[in-house]
């Protein structure tokens, strides 16, 4: 659980939020949003607030922080995204 500690303390380092790892090229909410992090996501959310549309980024499959977490089944990250408007353009 020592998650949303140390993504506070590479965030408060500088370290930027939006830096894409891995082989689908994750960003920081990517990840949380996938494993399940909703505390890490919430605190994530002052960046995403910061750059509009960023919520909507994808992965080079296509697949935004709202897909990861809902074919991963974390439905407390599903609501905090669709609070800050996740929910997937296009999709009904």
């Amino acid at each position: 659980q020592g998650y949303l500690d140390t993504v506070t303390m590479l965030l408060q380092a500088g370290v930027d939020p939006w830096l894409r790892v891995g082989r689908g090229r994750y960003t920081a909410l990517m990840v949380a949003s996938e494993m399940g992090h909703a505390e890490v996501v919430r605190l994530l959310l002052p960046w995403v607030r910061r750059r509009p549309g960023a919520v909507h980024d994808t992965t080079e499959d296509g697949v935004d922080s709202l897909c990861l977490a809902c074919s991963a089944g974390h439905e407390e990250v599903c609501r905090v995204l669709l609070l800050e408007g996740g929910a997937t353009p296009g999709l009904d």
